[in-house]
């Protein structure tokens, strides 16, 4: 008996002065020599409890079709099959890319007998899931693999004693699937297939995309149309399965496509292309890697970056880029709850949230990391789909708005297309959105740089950003200062129909510069002197203060509009566009904008990690990243299947943005230079090989706090490095002391009429609040005017779109008894949680009658700043007195907190309010 498990389980802001060429220890070894077998078997994924679901499935596959497969208890074998172009008719709806179906393998007798071992393997190495069940005669050993280089599943199994095995299509969607043989009269396989039909409300896209798979193997005999059973007991199996997804005239068509494919998977020597295979892998390993020691967080982050590379490689070399919302390996779900209902409605592993439409803010996410990976070949599916897109909307521009150019939708299907979105087109999360071509036209000049693929880069690169720079130089006008004008433009999904919204005004800063510098001969002069005055006519990136602090701003303009998402549009001038980072101008300034960053949550298609670890920030880097490199969800057995997040579970943003953030703690490309270790912790441990531009790769080990070894390929490159690893930590600033000692004599009195308020901005109409869903009852407003700091008001204020949950824009208006004029405001903490505390807020006053109820306005700006609470005195206690410049008394006054303390806080409260002179 041949043992699929035989071997061993292995245990598992820079001054210019610092920028130093690196200088290795004498005593260092070739970094040549790491050893990538052990550390990569130290990840792998070893259970001895089997299933008993495909929410405790593991992933495999062959960057096209994927598996998840896992063990019943009874130690019956299932998978799910996927295909990264299995598109339903469904496009738009949750099952637009669906499963090609599961197979269910039942053997008899079963050697899971009441305590029999069970050891389930997920090896990376080899791209396999072996599996041992039983022992001694009884055992069964099972190989399951998706061939590196042909469309085929391979099933092994071997035993001592003769098993009897029966093969079944788990077919759940029995009036879409339809079962039938290849040819007549075959008697030794089942095959299955599910059509889209041709009909009127089906997009033509769609129509007749045929797919499902043949099964077959030595000594099976097809029992019906969907069972394939053993014709004798046999201690050896061979199961294959063919998937195949194409457009046909007919049923028929596709089913000889399908005959001729399994004759060329028939033909094939199953030890030579095993041999392919592996070799295919270990290829893969050797490209890159990243294997981290010395703290629990670091051993965590590398299982976590080698599960999530992985599983892009079994998804990433399909037709289709990757999904963001559960790839081709989203599960059952049968506790999934609606939130209409508030009850559990289970979904089948066909379901994802946020359909079959691409998103590429989402999409980009998974992308960005492959190049320092060198996972060059996965770039394609995505390079691919945007180009076809570009040629097919190109048209469109120009009949819309009667000028040249093109670009592609934040949001929309894989054939592309365009919506009208001129001036009067109303607002819209991505409507007036197109920031997307600049952001590719990066990734794609970076992918040029970093393979010297001259090709691509004249065929795709060129003509796929020229388009974009046209849409933007003809679409937008120059303003009455002669620069261009970007109006009714969004900041992303977060500000809708802005004005030179900062990630477009910075994704222009970024890539004309790249296009002027192309080498003669890739662009004619005439284009080059456009793309010159273009550059020339661009407005600044938007700047303001905040705080009191010069700090990059995400629109131009006062910043009143209405936040729609939980995104930071001016940080994307330090990435994706690299405007600032280390060895940078003006570091200073972006690290200020970072840490006055509106939206602070973690993982999913939040960039934090990696604009932290670009600005060199180490601490909030490593918290970040581990947070995206352990974020599994619950009900997912599979480390790597990360939480729903805003998107659907396994939520690849989430791993993919790890990803990129870990790379970006280890190595950073600035023009030439090749920054090692520039976010790095000190205590951590780490060997790698990463790729950077020029065809160049840079492979490190740090241990014990220094570089002991440094290999950097091609060796002209190595005087490029600079190593980081010894740069001062970051330290921010102490906190200003704002305010000074004292109390104010305040107007105010316990029987004030107060209300609360949510979701409201200075100079608004207010929004009354919820004294029971937004306060939490017993924590209302008047609590901050009761004399008394054992009470608190506390208000979370989310707002209509369920994206201001940091207690931002609340507050109260209260009409004093006693009339005053007020120059001078003092805050007192509440019992618990600093992250709450206010620490900026907006001071108005009004005399219009209707000024305290709903929709009441009239107000006069008093004051807008800090609290004085930044340096935090403590829980229950007062803050200093902060005066301002006031001359007149009003009716009523209206107090709005316009920034927390925490990072990820629920709300804002505090125990008193005092205002008064």
């Amino acid at each position: 008996m041949r043992s699929y498990l035989s071997g061993s389980l292995a245990p598992v802001g820079v001054a210019l002065s610092l920028l130093l060429p690196i200088a290795l220890h004498a005593e260092g070894t070739p970094a040549a020599g790491f050893d990538i077998g052990p550390a990569l078997a130290a990840c792998n994924v070893t259970w001895d409890t089997p299933g008993p679901s495909s929410q405790q499935s593991v992933p495999t596959g062959n960057g096209d079709i994927g598996l998840n497969v896992w063990v019943e208890p009874n130690g019956d074998l299932a998978f799910y099959i996927s295909k990264t172009d299995a598109w339903s008719e469904d496009y738009a709806g949750p099952r637009g890319l669906m499963k090609i179906g599961g197979i269910h393998i039942a053997m008899t007798p079963s050697a899971l007998g009441a305590g029999a071992p069970f050891v389930q393997v997920l090896r990376f190495h080899e791209s396999e899931i072996d599996i041992r069940e039983g022992s001694g005669p009884g055992e069964i050993d099972l190989r399951v693999w998706v061939d590196a280089n042909h469309p085929v599943i391979r099933v092994e199994a071997n035993s001592a004693r003769p098993v009897s095995y029966k093969v079944t299509l788990n077919d759940w969607r029995k009036s879409d699937v339809t079962n039938r043989p290849i040819a007549p009269g075959e008697t030794n396989q089942i095959v299955w297939y599910h059509r889209d039909p041709a009909t009127p409300n089906v997009d033509p896209h769609l129509r007749n995309i045929t797919f499902g798979a043949v099964a077959k193997g030595p000594g099976l005999v097809s029992n019906g149309s969907t069972e394939l059973d053993s014709s004798a007991p046999v201690t050896s199996l061979l199961l294959s399965i063919v998937p195949l997804t194409a457009t046909t005239a007919t049923p028929e068509a596709w089913l000889a496509q399908l005959s001729a494919l399994a004759k060329q998977v028939d033909a094939l020597d199953l030890e030579k292309t095993r041999a392919a295979h592996l070799q295919w892998w270990d290829a893969f390993w050797r490209r890159s890697w990243v294997f981290a020691g010395g703290s629990m967080d670091a051993i965590q982050m590398t299982k976590g970056y080698v599960m999530q590379r992985y599983t892009t490689a079994c998804a990433g070399r399909g037709a289709y880029p990757i999904k963001f919302n559960g790839s081709i390996f989203n599960v059952d779900d049968p506790t999934r709850m609606n939130t209409k209902t508030g009850k559990a409605t289970p979904v089948d592993a066909d379901y994802r949230d946020w359909g079959g439409g691409y998103w590429y803010q989402n999409t980009r996410a998974m992308y960005w990391p492959r190049l320092q990976a060198g996972d060059f070949d996965e770039m394609m599916p995505l390079f691919r789909m945007y180009e076809n897109q570009m040629k097919v909307n190109r048209p469109i521009v120009k009949g819309y708005y009667g000028h040249d150019g093109s670009y592609f939708r934040e949001q929309g299907p894989f054939w592309g297309g365009l919506k009208y979105v001129g001036r009067d087109a109303p607002p819209n999360w991505n409507d007036h959105y197109f920031t997307d071509i600049l952001d590719i036209g990066m990734m794609m000049l970076d992918y040029a740089e970093y393979t010297g693929d001259v090709k691509f880069e004249r065929e795709t690169a060129i003509p796929m950003i020229t388009d974009g720079l046209t849409f933007f130089r003809e679409h937008f006008q120059p303003g009455p200062d002669g620069k261009l004008y970007l109006d009714n433009d969004n900041a992303i999904e977060m500000y809708w129909k802005a004005n030179n919204p900062a990630p477009d005004i910075a994704g222009l800063h970024a890539i004309l510069p790249r296009m002027i510098a192309l080498p003669a001969g890739f662009v004619d002069a005439s284009t080059r002197q456009t793309w010159e005055k273009m550059y020339a006519m661009l407005p600044a990136l938007p700047h303001g203060r905040k705080n009191g602090k010069e700090v990059l701003l995400p629109y131009e303009g006062p910043q009143t509009m209405k936040s729609r998402n939980g995104e930071n549009p001016e940080l994307y001038a330090i990435y994706p566009f690299r405007l600032y980072g280390l060895g940078k101008p003006n570091l200073d300034l972006a690290i200020r904008t970072f840490f006055a960053r509106k939206c602070r949550q973690m993982g999913c298609w939040v960039q934090d990690p990696v604009q932290a670890a670009m600005l060199g920030l180490t601490d909030v880097a490593a918290e970040y990243v581990h947070f995206n490199l352990v974020r599994t969800d619950p009900r997912l057995k599979f480390l790597a299947f990360w939480a729903h997040g805003c998107d659907y579970m396994p939520d690849e943003d989430n791993g993919g943005n790890g990803e990129n953030g870990l790379q970006q703690m280890l190595l950073q490309a600035v023009g030439k230079k090749l920054f090692i270790l520039p976010a790095w912790p000190r205590n951590w441990d780490v060997d790698f090989k990463l790729h950077a531009p020029y065809q160049t790769t840079v492979q490190v080990s740090y241990k014990g706090g220094r570089v002991v070894s440094l290999v950097v390929d091609p060796p002209a490159r190595r005087a490029d490095v600079v190593d980081l690893s010894g740069r001062p930590a970051y330290a921010p600033p102490p906190a200003p002391v704002v305010g000074q000692p004292g109390s104010v004599n305040s107007i105010l009195s316990p029987a004030d009429p107060v209300v609360a308020l949510k979701q409201t901005l200075q100079g608004r109409p207010n929004v009354l609040a919820d004294m029971t869903a937004d306060t939490g009852g017993g924590q209302g407003p008047a609590r901050a005017i009761d004399g008394s700091l054992q009470s608190k008001y506390f208000n979370h204020g989310q707002d209509a779109d369920g994206f201001n949950p940091r207690g931002d824009n609340t507050g109260f208006v209260v009409t004093p008894g006693r009339h005053g004029v007020v120059t001078a405001v003092q805050f007192a903490t509440a019992n618990d949680m600093p992250e709450r505390d206010p620490l900026a807020i907006s001071i108005e006053g009004s005399n219009d009658p209707a000024a305290a109820s709903a929709n009441g306005n009239g107000y006069i700006l008093l004051y807008s700043g800090p609290t004085g609470l930044a340096i935090d005195p403590g829980r229950n206690q007062w803050g200093p007195v902060i005066k301002f410049n006031n001359a007149a008394a009003y009716k009523n006054y209206r107090i709005l907190v316009t920034e927390t303390r925490g990072d990820s806080t629920d709300g804002a409260q505090y125990s008193e309010v005092k205002l008064g002179n």
